[in-house]
């Protein structure tokens, strides 16, 4: 259970440091950090789903 606690917590970090609404750089560079994100967001959760299942 502690496992699934830690990829919550990595979750919850990455969801923290989204680009801010200011920051620098073109608009497409922005989506591809925010396209990268989500991607890194849904492997944690599938990681989660993994731990489940192997209960």
């Amino acid at each position: 259970m502690k496992q699934i606690d830690d990829i919550y917590h990595q979750v919850h970090e990455l969801l923290k440091d989204g680009a801010p609404p200011s920051a620098p750089g073109s608009p497409v560079e922005l989506e591809r950090r925010q396209m990268k994100m989500h991607g890194m967001i849904v492997i944690q959760l599938c990681r989660i789903a993994d731990a489940m299942g192997e209960k």
